[in-house]
């Protein structure tokens, strides 16, 4: 029985959220590479296709070590959604005060059908609070329409 070639699993073999290939031949480096990074955190490890005797068996130990990471650090699964510390200069994640045209606005920002979304109001027509507040509400009506087309 002949040898498989190395690509060839790589293909079969799909793809995995924090754990990167690193084929490095002109240093002998071959293996994975896992980082993942919670809250200011992070885990970090190198799994050597020769350490573990091939490249499906790195894969495997870097898949274990992924996992124990997400444990320790309470990061939620990868396919979840999260949304993170608000860096606008609101202070609510998803919302900017900006200049737009000349004019003050507060910009509401989400994701809907994979597509970036937004809306902006004035604050010289609505004034500062209920700029803001209509802004809040736009964010929250299209985040509530992402997670409702996600559960069906």
């Amino acid at each position: 029985m002949s040898e498989k070639n190395p690509s060839d699993v790589a293909r079969r073999v799909p793809k995995q959220k924090n754990i990167l290939r690193i084929d490095y031949p002109s240093r002998g480096m071959y293996g994975y590479l896992v980082r993942v990074q919670w809250q200011g955190q992070r885990k970090k490890g190198w799994f050597s296709d020769v350490q573990y005797g091939d490249r499906l068996g790195a894969l495997d130990a870097a898949i274990r070590f992924k996992a124990q990471a997400y444990a320790e650090l309470r990061k939620p699964p990868g396919n979840t959604t999260v949304v993170g510390k608000s860096r606008s200069n609101t202070g609510h994640v998803g919302i900017t005060r900006r200049i737009k045209s000349g004019k003050a606005i507060y910009e509401a920002f989400w994701t809907e059908e994979g597509k970036r979304r937004s809306a902006s109001f004035s604050i010289a027509e609505h004034g500062e609070r209920k700029a803001l507040k209509l802004a809040l509400a736009a964010r929250r009506a299209g985040e509530r329409r992402r997670l409702n087309a996600a559960g069906k």
